[in-house]
C-alpha cells in the first residue's frame, strides 16, 4: 500500500506539471534598455487554462536554465485562468514604477524577481515550479539579439514565437511614456492577453486569429 501511494502521488505531481506546462505560455519579452524609460527587464506570462495557476515557490531562471540557482517569483502567487501577468527585474519599487511607466490598466498584476538580468546579446527566459535541481521546467523561450527599445511577443495570430519584435500599433503594441530618448521610445503590450478568452492551451489551435486586448 505504501508503495503504491507513493506512486499515485508521483502520478499526481507529474500531471499537475504537465497541466501547468499545457497552459503557462511565455507571451512576452523585453530585454531593458539604459535611459529615463526606467524600464528594467520583465517577461509577461499567460495562463490559457480554464483553472487558475498556483505559482508559489516558483522560480525564474535565465539561458543557464538552473532552477537551484533562479530567483523565486514575489508579488504574485496566482495567475488566474485567462490573465495575463508581468514579473520585473528587481523588487516592489521597480513594478510600481513599471506600471506607472507602461500606463498599465489598474487590474493588470505586477510581480518581480531579484534574478539574473536578460541580455541584449540575446538569452532566454526557464519558469520551473520550484527550486529543486529536479524542479519541471513549466515553460521556457529563447530570443535573439537586439538593441533594445522593443518587446519579442508571442504572436497571437499565429500562435507561436516567431522572432517578432514590437511595433506599435500592432497586436496592441503601443509606446512607454518614457523612451531612451526622444526618437527612442519603447514599445511593447504588457498585461495584454488575447481575445475571445482561451479556456484550454488545447483549443487554441481551434481558434481563428486572435486579438489582444487589456486586462
Amino acid at each position: 500500500m505504501k508503495a503504491s501511494t507513493t506512486i499515485t502521488a508521483l502520478g499526481a505531481a507529474l500531471f499537475a506539471a504537465s497541466a501547468a506546462s499545457a497552459q503557462l505560455v511565455i507571451t512576452e519579452i523585453w530585454q531593458g534598455v539604459d535611459g529615463p524609460d526606467h524600464t528594467t527587464d520583465w517577461f509577461e506570462l499567460t495562463n490559457f487554462g480554464a483553472t487558475d495557476l498556483d505559482i508559489t515557490g516558483w522560480v525564474f531562471d535565465d539561458e543557464s536554465a538552473d532552477p537551484v540557482e533562479g530567483a523565486v517569483f514575489e508579488g504574485l502567487t496566482t495567475i488566474a485562468a485567462g490573465q495575463s501577468v508581468i514579473f520585473v527585474e528587481g523588487g516592489s519599487a521597480e513594478a510600481a514604477l513599471f506600471a506607472q511607466v507602461w500606463n498599465l490598466n489598474p487590474n493588470t498584476q505586477v510581480g518581480w524577481h531579484d534574478g539574473p538580468g536578460l541580455g541584449q546579446g540575446g538569452d532566454a527566459v526557464f519558469i520551473f515550479d520550484g527550486a529543486a535541481p529536479s524542479a519541471n521546467v513549466i515553460a521556457s523561450q529563447a530570443f535573439g539579439s537586439t538593441s533594445g527599445g522593443q518587446s519579442w511577443f508571442w504572436n497571437p495570430t499565429t500562435m507561436s514565437w516567431n522572432d517578432e519584435l514590437s511595433i506599435a500599433g500592432q497586436f496592441g503594441a503601443y509606446e512607454s511614456n518614457f523612451g531612451p530618448d526622444t526618437t527612442f521610445p519603447a514599445v511593447g503590450s504588457p498585461g495584454l492577453v488575447p481575445t475571445p478568452g482561451t479556456v484550454s492551451i488545447f483549443a487554441i489551435g481551434a481558434m481563428g486569429a486572435l486579438r489582444r486586448r487589456r486586462n
